[in-house]
């Protein structure tokens, strides 16, 4: 037996304290990542591990560049894909199983790299980066033969193209198709919200399901005209590409056009959940009475929409309204940047209304808000001082304004 006191002892100890250390920041990091990150890669890391235990490599599941291209040639590429068939049928006249997607071979690929990481991360695989020369040129391949494929299939040349996108015309339809609906059980105010709100800040999808209602305040905006302007702004501190706290923005004006506007939209949706379906106004007494509540809920205040719902939903309007695209959670942000263009702003001012572009001083410093976009948006010149609502000319009696939400200033 070891004594811990001798000095084998005590390096034996610490090699197994550093190594669980290791270890356990590693899981931290896996436990840590979005949802759907995992969701993506730990099927795809089954298939790998699957693969290494049937072809039974002396390294076991350790991941290489040669392994990889093994895994591509012999698995992955020649299963195709089960849910699809190809357009045009083959020389026996049926009509065979799709090939896979670059995108799809490519995340099989990732999922992989993924797993490369960690092991290193473990110190248990010191192999070079497996994305290196001969990977790289195969996958560059697939995308030839992709190209190629896709003509010779007669797919879809508008599918990932600006005219997979989403006009202003299809944007007023699917609004029309909200307002149409009068079941509450359709829950057509949420999802008309989330439509508008969605489509007014570029959000993905995963920034409304995520929103909570104090990620939500009101922002003065000083200089837009001569009447008072405000904007609803929503907090994003989470998401996809943003994994970190870093404090990122997202806000509208209100609309010229009403039935656009997306403080509207808001304001029929909460006056929906606390008079007509009865849920209790938060109480803003202690931040744990109310930083829990969703801004879109499911089936209670403090469950998020699931991604299924959100996905389901917008499916059902654009097949109700024959509209075709490939895109449904995140049919919003390219088609709000689609109308920001339109309307006369700026490259620089949409990427930054889409966050794809966020400096260090918007955190904190400045608003972070695109006022050039937001006014195109809203339908105003994209320059200072146009704005002008002619129905906020009449201001509603505080007494009446009070009754819509009695106990907002409790």
């Amino acid at each position: 037996a070891i004594v811990l006191g001798s000095d084998v002892g005590l390096s034996v100890r610490n090699a197994n304290d550093l190594q669980s250390a290791v270890n356990a920041a590693v899981q931290k990091a896996v436990d840590a990542r979005p949802k759907g990150t995992s969701k993506s890669y730990d099927p795809k890391q089954v298939k790998w591990r699957t693969f290494c235990n049937e072809r039974k490599f002396d390294d076991g599941i350790l991941v290489t560049e040669a392994k990889i291209l093994l895994w591509l040639q012999t698995v992955i590429v020649p299963g195709g894909n089960s849910k699809k068939k190809e357009r045009v049928p083959g020389p026996d006249g049926q009509l065979g199983q799709a090939q896979l997607s670059y995108r799809t071979i490519d995340g099989y690929v990732s999922a992989a790299i993924d797993l490369y990481r960690r092991q290193q991360s473990l110190g248990t695989n010191s192999h070079p980066n497996p994305r290196s020369k001969a990977l790289t040129s195969y996958l560059e391949s697939l995308v030839r033969d992709e190209t190629k494929r896709k003509r010779d299939q007669y797919e879809d040349r508008q599918a990932g193209t600006i005219q997979d996108g989403y006009s202003h015309a299809i944007f007023t339809r699917i609004n029309n198709y909200y307002l149409q609906q009068h079941e509450l059980n359709h829950n057509a105010a949420r999802n008309r919200f989330d439509h508008l709100f969605g489509h007014a800040i570029l959000a993905r999808g995963e920034t409304m399901r995520n929103a909570q209602l104090a990620d939500l305040f009101i922002l003065p905006l000083p200089n837009e005209g001569a009447q008072p302007c405000h904007g609803v702004v929503l907090i994003m501190n989470n998401g996809k590409t943003n994994q970190f706290g870093r404090l990122e923005y997202g806000g509208c004006m209100r609309y010229k056009e009403i039935l656009e506007c997306p403080h509207a939209a808001l304001a029929i949706y909460l006056f929906e959940r606390f008079h007509i379906l009865g849920e209790p106004f938060p109480s803003f007494a202690r931040r744990e009475d109310w930083y829990d509540t969703q801004l879109l809920k499911h089936t209670r205040p403090t469950k998020p929409l699931t991604y299924r719902s959100q996905y389901d939903n917008m499916k059902k309007v654009l097949k109700t309204l024959h509209i075709t695209n490939s895109k449904k959670t995140h049919l919003n942000r390219g088609g709000g940047a689609r109308r920001a263009e339109d309307n006369g702003a700026s490259e620089a001012r949409i990427r930054r209304a889409g966050r794809w572009v966020v400096e260090k001083m918007q955190g904190c410093y400045l608003t972070g808000l695109p006022r050039e976009s937001m006014r195109a948006m809203a339908g105003f010149s994209v320059t200072p001082g146009a704005y002008h609502i002619a129905r906020a000319s009449v201001e509603p009696p505080s007494s009446l304004q009070q009754q819509i939400f009695p106990t907002a200033d409790a």
